[in-house]
Order: structure tokens, then sequence, then C-alpha cells
């Protein structure tokens, strides 16, 4: 857990604590800033959830050009497997439920397309099987800063889709040594920049999170003050009346 300084305006300074690893705030702050960021992300995933049918459907296409003799198997990973699982999630994203599955939700929505772009490599026919690794590419960016996982579940996906495609690429259907070195070289280091990616776009959402509730503390604090002055004025402006009213009677008696 460390300590940061979070500066909201020119005079306003404060900080707050956060563990390196997961990004989590301490205590109660976790679960208010997890409803924060479920409400602020939700539209955003609605759409990440239809774009990500339409893009890894549109590959269907692909298909029938590189590989036509397999594309029936390929298209049922696109079609029966992927998209209607993400449709799911997105009539979901409508339900009280969701809050509570989202991100174990969205991570398994990754794994299945990353897991489908593993098998459709092993099921595509040489040469073009070796073409398919550049799916999981963009399985990683749409992972890593689209869908809007938290960075512990963006990076246990990611790490999940590295293995099983060290698990078919070397001990299910080998690949050339050269062709393996030069696709783990792009996979692994395409990962890791999307990890930082997620942990930039994560950490600078609760950056912006700490400095809204700090602004809303002061702006509370600002109004109480005002509240209380506004109270002075109104007893002293009622002791001046009434001291002006006995002052006035008092001339009237003499």
């Amino acid at each position: 857990m460390v300590t940061y300084k979070v500066e909201n305006t020119s005079y306003l300074t404060s900080t707050f604590r956060i563990n390196l690893l997961t990004l989590s705030f301490p205590g109660d702050l976790e679960e208010v800033f997890r409803e924060s960021y479920f409400q602020n992300s939700l539209r955003q995933i609605r759409i990440a959830l239809l774009s990500g049918i339409c893009m890894y459907s549109i590959f269907g296409f692909l298909d029938a050009w590189l590989v036509p003799e397999a594309k029936y198997m390929l298209w049922f990973i696109r079609f029966v497997i992927f998209a209607p699982y993400l449709l799911f999630v997105f009539l979901l994203s409508f339900s009280h439920h969701f809050k509570k599955y989202m991100q174990l939700s969205l991570a398994l929505g990754t794994l299945i397309g990353g897991f489908g772009i593993t098998a459709m490599i092993l099921i595509a026919p040489y040469p073009a099987s070796y073409s398919y690794y550049a799916g999981l590419l963009l399985v990683f960016i749409y992972g890593y800063t689209f869908v809007k996982l938290r960075f512990i579940w963006a990076s246990l996906t990611g790490w999940l889709l590295v293995l099983a495609y060290e698990i078919a690429a070397i001990w299910i259907s080998p690949t050339p040594i050269p062709i393996l070195i030069n696709n783990n070289f792009f996979f692994l280091s395409a990962n890791i920049l999307g990890m930082f990616a997620c942990y930039s776009i994560e950490y600078h959402t609760r950056k912006l999170f700490m400095q809204a509730r700090l602004l809303e503390s002061e702006k509370k604090k600002v109004t109480k003050v005002n509240q209380e002055l506004e109270n002075r004025v109104q007893k002293r402006t009622s002791q001046l009346v009434k001291t002006n009213k006995e002052l006035t009677q008092e001339i009237v008696d003499r």
C-alpha cells in the first residue's frame, strides 16, 4: 500500500493510499469506487460488446478466403460460441445482477475470444494457421483498453491467453522455431504493453475519482461555512434590530 499526493486545484491538496499490485483502495473506499466505476463504464461496455460481436464476425469473410475448406468449423467458433456469449452479456448488462458479475463476465468473454483464435490456429491448415495468431493481438487491445476490464482482471486474462497459445504452438501443433520466436516476440510485447496501458488507464481513473471526492468534500465544507455565516449574520441582524428598537423606545420615553 502506497500513499500518493493528489492536487486537484491550486488550493486543495490531499493524499490517497493505493495498492501497487491491484490498484485497490483500502477499506470501504474501494466499494464506493467500484460503484462509481460501474455507473460510468456501463455505456462503453455495451458499445464494446456490440463492437466485439461485429469485429469478430466480420473476420468470417477472411476465413472463407484463406481456409474455405475449414470455414464452417471457424464460423462455429465465431457465430455459435463467441457472438452469442457476448450478446448474452450485453442483455445481462440491463439487469441489476450485472454489477456483481461484470468483471467476471467480461473477462470470460475476452478469454472465449482468445481461446477461439487459438483454436482457429489449430484448425486452419498450413500456412494460413500461422496468420491467425495476429487475431490474438486484437484480443489484447480489446481486453486491456476497450472493454473496461480492471487491471487485475485484464492481466489475468492476458496471461491465460499467452499460456493457451504457448501450449497450442509448442505441444499440440508444433510451430517452426523461427516462426514461434517471431510470434512470441510480438505476442509477449503486445501483452506487456497492454498491461502498462491498462494500469495507466485505471490509475488515472482512480486519481480522478479521488479528485472528485475531494472537490465534493470541499464543496460541502464551503456550503457549511456559508450556512454558518448566514446564520450568524441573521442572528446579529436580529440583535441589532432588537437593540435599535430598545434605543428608539428609550428616546421616546425620555
